[in-house]
């Protein structure tokens, strides 16, 4: 059986619901939510033995930290620094599709409205 989270009744008087819920076993958001609820019920556990696994909470925002850096900030400060290189060597930023084009000899100038 799934486990699934309502979102609320409808019309009350008529007995609809408005939405089944969310199935609370997909990917994503709901995997994290989940992870932190099991620590969260392993720490609750631990520390009747010491006061001190109260510090594994920590592991929660360095690994929030971990996978904003990999996924978000990594990504973007290589892409920013792969762009100063292209234009610090008198370089202009061109698709691949571009360089392909030039590389064949078929470049054609196209025209913009309003300018001339």
């Amino acid at each position: 059986r799934d486990f699934c989270l309502s979102r609320g009744l409808g019309d009350v008087y008529k007995r609809q619901l408005l939405s089944g819920g969310e199935d609370m076993n997909q990917k994503g958001l709901i995997e994290y939510h989940w992870d932190v609820l099991y620590i969260t019920w392993f720490l609750m556990i631990s520390t009747m033995i010491s006061d001190w696994f109260w510090l594994a909470f920590l592991v929660i925002p360095i690994f929030a930290l971990y996978k904003i850096w990999v996924e978000i900030l990594g990504p973007y400060l290589e892409a920013r620094k792969e762009q100063q290189k292209i234009m610090e060597s008198g370089g202009t930023l061109k698709s691949r599709r571009q360089q392909k084009k030039e590389e064949r000899g078929n470049v054609k100038t196209v025209r913009v409205r309003g300018t001339r």
